[in-house]
C-alpha cells in the first residue's frame, strides 16, 4: 500500500447530505487530493449537518497536545518544536552515540534543524540524513541491529 501524502494539507468542512456515510465522503476526498484524509467525527449515513475533514499533516492536529499532557506527567522537562517546524518519530533513530534525524515528507529541514539543536540541549550529537524518496521515512530505509551495527 502506498502511503497517503501529507500534503495537501487543510481542514474542509462539508454540508454532508443525507445519504452518504462519513467514510464515502473521507473516501471521495482522498481519491481527489491523494492525501492522508480523516474526519473529527462521523455522522450516520442519513444524518445531515457539518462534518469536518482534515487532510494531509492537518489529520495529526491535536495530537502534540495530548502526547505532552502525558509526557509532563512522566518528564520534568518537555522540549517542543514550534511553527513550521515539525519531526515524525519514524524519521528519528537513536543510537548510543549519535540521533540520526531523516529528511522526509514528514519530517522538514526546519524541523530535524530544530530537533537537532534541542537535542544539543540535552548534550546530545544529532545528524541529519537524507531519505531515500522512495520510503515513507528513515526507520522504514534502516535498522538498528544492536551496539554499532546498522543495516540499510
Amino acid at each position: 500500500m502506498v502511503p497517503r501524502a501529507l500534503t495537501p494539507v487543510g481542514i474542509a468542512l462539508v454540508d454532508k447530505p443525507a445519504g452518504p456515510s462519513s467514510f464515502a465522503i473521507v473516501a471521495a476526498l482522498r481519491r481527489r487530493t491523494a492525501a492522508r484524509t480523516g474526519h473529527a467525527g462521523t455522522l450516520d449515513p442519513f444524518a445531515t449537518g457539518l462534518l469536518v475533514l482534515l487532510s494531509g499533516a492537518a489529520t495529526r492536529l491535536g495530537e502534540s497536545a495530548a502526547i505532552e499532557a502525558a509526557l509532563r506527567k512522566h518528564f520534568g522537562r518537555v522540549l517542543r518544536l514550534e511553527g513550521d517546524e515539525y519531526a515524525d518519530g519514524g524519521d528519528v533513530l537513536v543510537t548510543p552515540d549519535t540521533v540520526f534525524i531523516g529528511l522526509s515528507a514528514r519530517t522538514s529541514r526546519t524541523g530535524a534543524e530544530a530537533l537537532r539543536a534541542r537535542l544539543r540541549e540535552l548534550g546530545r550529537h544529532a545528524t541529519v540524513v537524507e531519505t531515500p524518496k522512495t520510503v515513507l521515512h528513515l526507520k522504514s530505509a534502516i535498522r538498528k541491529l544492536g551496539g554499532r551495527n546498522r543495516v540499510q
